[in-house]
């Protein structure tokens, strides 16, 4: 029986799908620049994977044929020739064979598909026991691969009904490599888009080139409808992201970056930089409190404090900015800094900041507007620690300035200014003091200057020399009209 347009679809991308899941774990074996080298048991897992890989391709060329079957032939053998040899190579063709063969007779014989239907039920007693010996810790490296593989033979390319692990219910499936959701996979979605899903980062990563147009598109049509809904304020906005898995088997995630202009990337990339150095300002500071305090410091310290903020603040931009991307910076020291002792007592508060900073970046054009006072909604779920007036006057500042880009005017401040240094605002407990040298760089206290010296120290001198002679240029002049009059 000749094959549909339907069937030969659905068996493309079937093939795209395996052809994105083979990559994916291409990726996997790939060297790390940096960081530990991959473990045996990672690479025995994926080179088998890898196995499976090179039969959905086999089968799939076979049943599409020359014409659309061709590519994941060429894509199979190139499998076969990097990975395989010998024994194994002859093995996972003559497998493919079988399988190939059985879907044509299944295809054009319903007598022959209920065959195969009644001798699967048959043998599904022993598919079961190794799915179970698996979720028992028996040896998932192989009984894994083989049972997942099974699976998709069954499900996928023959479209029978499981037989087991529950379930009849609906499957969700990776939009880039296209494994079902199950107990130990729940997928994740786009945090933006709200269509896309994954079973893990590397899926969200590999794909976002692809999907990026049309994740765009799909959330500006979403703001667009609910624009005119939308009279943000601070003390409503929710968490939406991270939050929409209530009620649903999967949870959220950012995509790599959010959409931004040029100015808005610049400014972050800025503030990433300042906060860097602001925490390392502030965790010399808090060393200096423990070895000053022998019992040890209150959770409620300053220093243990503004570290708090400083890992919601340098999370919340290398997420908007791509943790994958130039992001990755800051993303990487904010969790580096989370899981330190002294953020004991702070993980949940910081979670919760970094959600609400990322929802309300989202938002930030309908929070384009000039702010008095310093209320931004948070006050009701600060603790008293934590709603200390200084600390609480500095995360506002930045997280309208700095973050949102929005125009925040504060009573009893002067002319928006930033140490060179770590970025502190200028407040009314906090003057700015200009480099002596130089006359440019402004710092908020004397560490700043003292950390910032070795990176500041040629241009300053550069820029010292530049004033000195224009000081004297100008003496010159004035002498010369002086002798004039």
């Amino acid at each position: 029986m000749a094959m549909d347009d339907a069937e030969r679809m659905r068996l493309i991308q079937l093939g795209d799908l395996a052809m994105n899941l083979h990559a994916k774990h291409q990726a996997a074996l790939a060297a790390p620049k940096e960081g530990p080298a991959i473990s045996p048991h990672i690479i025995t897992l994926t080179l088998k994977t890898i196995n499976t890989d090179a039969q959905k391709l086999l089968i799939l060329s076979q049943c599409l044929g020359q014409k659309d079957g061709r590519k994941y032939l060429v894509a199979a053998e190139h499998i076969l020739a990097k990975y395989m040899s010998g024994n194994i190579e002859a093995a996972i063709r003559h497998i493919a064979a079988g399988l190939a063969d059985i879907w044509r007779d299944c295809h054009s014989d319903s007598g022959r598909r209920a065959a195969f239907e009644a001798d699967a039920i048959a043998k599904s007693a022993a598919t079961k026991a190794r799915i179970e010996a698996r979720n028992a810790g028996g040896h998932p490296t192989t009984v894994r691969a083989s049972t997942d593989h099974e699976t998709w033979v069954r499900e996928e390319l023959m479209q029978l009904l499981p037989l087991y692990g529950g379930a009849r219910k609906a499957k969700q499936k990776c939009t880039f490599c296209g494994s079902k959701s199950n107990d130990d996979n729940t997928l994740l979605a786009c945090g933006r888009c709200k269509s896309a899903l994954y079973c893990d980062k590397d899926c969200q990563k590999l794909h976002w080139k692809k999907h990026k147009s049309a994740c765009v598109e799909k959330t500006s049509e979403t703001n667009g409808r609910s624009k005119s809904a939308h009279h943000l304020h601070t003390s409503t906005i929710d968490t939406r992201i991270l939050d929409t898995s209530r009620n649903t088997h999967y949870k959220m995630f950012l995509m790599p970056a959010v959409p931004m202009t040029a100015n808005e990337m610049t400014r972050l990339r800025k503030s990433g930089q300042w906060l860097l150095n602001h925490a390392k300002k502030h965790m010399e500071l808090l060393d200096e409190a423990h070895r000053d305090y022998e019992d040890g410091i209150e959770h409620t310290h300053p220093n243990r404090m503004t570290l708090w903020y400083n890992v919601a603040q340098l999370r919340a931009v290398g997420e908007v900015l791509g943790s994958d991307g130039i992001g990755r910076p800051f993303t990487t020291r904010g969790e580096q800094l989370a899981i330190l002792p002294f953020m004991e007592h702070g993980r949940e508060f910081v979670d919760e900041c970094v959600t609400r900073l990322i929802n309300m970046f989202l938002d930030r054009h309908e929070l384009g507007v000039t702010r008095h006072g310093a209320k931004s909604g948070y006050e009701h779920e600060l603790t008293e620690e934590q709603a200390d007036p200084q600390l609480r006057r500095d995360y506002i500042a930045w997280t309208h300035e700095q973050f949102w880009g929005i125009s925040f005017m504060m009573e009893g401040v002067g002319p928006k200014q930033n140490c060179t240094f770590c970025g502190a605002r200028s407040q009314p407990h906090r003057m700015l003091k200009a480099c002596g040298g130089c006359k440019v760089a402004i710092y908020c206290d004397k560490r700043c200057q003292t950390m910032h010296r070795k990176d500041h120290k040629a241009e300053c001198r550069a820029k010292a020399e530049e004033n000195k002679a224009e000081e004297t240029k100008a003496e010159e002049t004035k002498g010369v009209k002086g002798k004039a009059a």
